[in-house]
């Protein structure tokens, strides 16, 4: 059955599998292959091993791949908060002082006469009311 809604933000997929997930599978075999051709153990040691591997890397990555950053954009993010600049400053350092705006030393209270009742408020827009 074949989905007919997308989200925007979804990627294209051939054959269920989006452009990242084709090259994560390509890599994955070409890691697999590469082990069971240089690896000194027998190769079903190597094969059942490099597998397990691989899908325990896999069921660690699946559920970040359903965020809304998906699992591209996450990584990038984690990688531009290691690499960023730090801005970090020494607990001694006494906070900047605010710059500009009006800094008070209290809030201003405006006092006002309020009329005894409601109806006084609106006697004047009302006509024919006292």
């Amino acid at each position: 059955m074949t989905a007919t809604l997308r989200r925007l933000d979804d990627g294209t997929r051939y054959y269920s599998l989006t452009f990242g997930q084709w090259i994560a599978a390509l890599l994955g075999c070409g890691v697999l292959y590469l082990a069971v051709r240089f690896s000194p153990l027998s190769q079903k040691w190597t094969f059942t091993a490099v597998l397990l591997v691989l899908a325990f890397i896999a069921v660690a990555i699946a559920p970040l791949t359903g965020n809304a950053l998906g699992l591209s954009r996450y990584l990038a993010a984690i990688v531009r908060s290691t690499l960023g600049p730090k801005q970090y400053r020494p607990i001694a350092q006494a906070p900047a002082p605010v710059q500009g705006g009006v800094l008070l030393r209290a809030a201003p209270v405006t006092l006002v006469d309020e009329p005894d009742h409601d109806d006084q408020l609106w006697a004047d827009d009302t006509p024919g009311v006292a």
